[in-house]
Parts: structure tokens; C-alpha cells; sequence
């Protein structure tokens, strides 16, 4: 099973084997930005929820640029989505990316404290 997802054109959107539609037309239940895999669109999609198609760099909404966030309200305002779920980029000092950082000190014997 491949691990992202991929555009492949009118057939709408693939994750592993599953392949589905995004509602490019009228509101939508689900959109997801900063997708990175959209598995969480791929899961509301065979939930019966009718989803946008992500938006990020790979669908050409680079949202950080006033451009793109400009292109992405654009979608919203049209889609008026019930829910947005965005998961920007975890950057160096992102909980998640601390909380790795201090696991790998632990499992490598280091003390976490200064004394």
C-alpha cells in the first residue's frame, strides 16, 4: 500500500487501493488542509461525507503565501465546509517534535535535566 496520496486526474483522489471523489461543486461536509497524506479525507470520503479535495502544495494552494491562502478562502467561502481540519507542518519547536526529541533522549540513556 503506498503512503500518499496522489492526485490521478478525473478519477479523483488514491490512497492505497481506495479511490475517491472530491465535491468540487456546492457545500461540503469535510476539508482538510496542510493534508500531507489525506487520510482523514479519505476516511470521511467512505463515511459517506461529501469532502473537498485537500488543500496544500501538492493540489496548488501553497499556503504560505498570501496567494495561496487567498485561493484557499476562496475554496471555503465557495465549499462553506462544516468542518476544516488543517495540520500545518510541525516545525522545530512543535510539541510533537519536543515530545520525539525527549523520547530519543530517554531511550538513549540522557538525562533530561540540566544537574
Amino acid at each position: 500500500m503506498q503512503h500518499d496520496a496522489s492526485l490521478s486526474g478525473p478519477e479523483g483522489i488514491q490512497y492505497g487501493q481506495y479511490v475517491w471523489e472530491p465535491t468540487t461543486v456546492g457545500k461540503t461536509d469535510f476539508l482538510e488542509m496542510f493534508s500531507g497524506s489525506a487520510k482523514l479525507s479519505q476516511a470521511a470520503s467512505m463515511q459517506g461525507l461529501r469532502v473537498g479535495a485537500p488543500l496544500d502544495l501538492r493540489t496548488g494552494y501553497d499556503l504560505l503565501t498570501a496567494e495561496g491562502r487567498r485561493k484557499a478562502m476562496e475554496v471555503i467561502e465557495r465549499q462553506q465546509p462544516k468542518i476544516i481540519r488543517m495540520a500545518p507542518v510541525c516545525g522545530p519547536w512543535s510539541q510533537l517534535r519536543t515530545l520525539m526529541i525527549l523520547q530519543i533522549l530517554i531511550k538513549n540513556g540522557k538525562s533530561i535535566f540540566p544537574w
